[in-house]
This record gives C-alpha cells, sequence and structure tokens, in this order.
C-alpha cells in the first residue's frame, strides 16, 4: 500500500511539472520562434498511392524518434501534456510503467524514413520520455515511398 502511495504521489507530481513546462514553453516559444505543435502524419506529403504499407513485428523504437502523432493535440511536440483532464489517465500509465512496464502493451506507429507517428500510445510515449526511457515496444507499420 505504501509503495502504491509513493508511486501515485510521484506521478501526479511528475504530471503537474510537465502539464506546468508544457504551457511555461508554449508561452514563451513565439519570443524564441518555437513551434511547439506536434506534427500529425497528415502533415507527410504522401498519399497511399504513393507508399507500399508493410506490418512489421513489435519491436523497440527509439523515443526521440517519435516525433508525431496520427490524431489528438493533447501533446505538445515533445509529448508534454497539455490537458489537465488527461492527467488520470496519464497518471495510470505513469504508475504502471514505473511498477511494472510489461503489463503494458505495446505502442503503435507509422514509420516514414527515419521518423515515427504514434497511432496508438500517446500517453505511454509522454510518460515513457518523462522517466528518461531511451526505447519503447512499438507495433510497427512501415510507409515505403515507392520509387518514381
Amino acid at each position: 500500500v505504501h509503495r502504491d502511495n509513493v508511486l501515485t504521489q510521484r506521478a501526479a507530481s511528475l504530471f503537474e511539472w510537465l502539464w506546468f513546462k508544457a504551457h511555461v514553453l508554449k508561452l514563451i516559444a513565439p519570443l524564441r520562434k518555437d513551434d511547439r505543435t506536434i506534427p500529425f502524419l497528415s502533415d507527410e506529403s504522401v498519399t497511399m498511392a504513393q507508399i507500399t504499407v508493410v506490418k512489421l513485428d513489435m519491436q523497440p523504437i527509439r523515443l526521440e524518434s517519435i516525433i508525431g502523432t496520427q490524431g489528438r493535440m493533447n501533446y505538445d511536440k515533445d509529448f508534454l501534456p497539455l490537458q489537465h483532464r488527461d492527467k488520470k489517465r496519464w497518471m495510470s500509465v505513469a504508475i504502471a510503467m514505473m511498477g511494472d512496464p510489461t503489463v503494458l502493451a505495446p505502442i503503435s506507429v507509422v514509420q516514414i524514413e527515419d521518423r515515427y507517428y504514434t497511432s496508438d500510445g500517446n500517453h505511454r510515449v509522454s510518460v515513457a520520455k518523462a522517466l528518461d526511457k531511451l526505447f519503447i515496444d512499438a507495433n510497427v507499420t512501415q510507409w515505403i515511398r515507392n520509387s518514381k
């Protein structure tokens, strides 16, 4: 019980710090000419006719290679949380990752060249980055540009 309380408190503190940091960075971004917006997969200039889709086996990928998302905008470009309403879900992922990370499913990503976009797992990426992890397990769908 004590261990659970410690993990819960650590997760809550970490979320609050990251949420605060995200908002400070957002405030000073114009001064630094720093776009904090997370890139979307739809920003990639490819059509389905221009690519071959290959599903790869689950594999560890470097967190620093995950540069964007396929869907939601609840995070900035560094996967810092922007929505306080996500705190409960974020904390549950953090508690699991700090306790026994093997209970979490791998994330799902789309790979284009050396860039990855999450299609499922933004909370897990955010938490893993917050905990200074280097890798995360991912189910990878690779988009390979067809030769011209």
